[in-house]
């Protein structure tokens, strides 16, 4: 929520793979809300980057999804592509 609130980055959907997180809503400071949904509904040719920011599951996040079409950003530590 600080980093999409701060970048101002918003993101069509978040994807996350906790079940307490899936269906619920990302909250925005400008009052919009970001849908959560399970991994298993990402579309491979949905997008042409990814953001993860969870850089110390980057490279586990990265194995999971081999079949995306776009890239992965990692911002952290600092901004890097896979």
């Amino acid at each position: 929520t600080v980093m999409t609130n701060w970048t101002g980055v918003r993101p069509d959907v978040i994807y996350d793979q906790t079940p307490d997180k899936v269906g619920r809503w990302l909250p925005q400071a400008d009052g919009r809300h970001i849908p959560i949904c399970d991994w298993a509904e990402i579309d491979p040719e949905s997008a042409d980057l990814f953001i993860v920011y969870a850089a110390n599951f980057m490279e586990e996040i990265a194995a999971k999804l081999p079949q995306l079409r776009g890239k992965l950003l990692c911002p952290f530590p600092e901004p890097h592509l896979v």
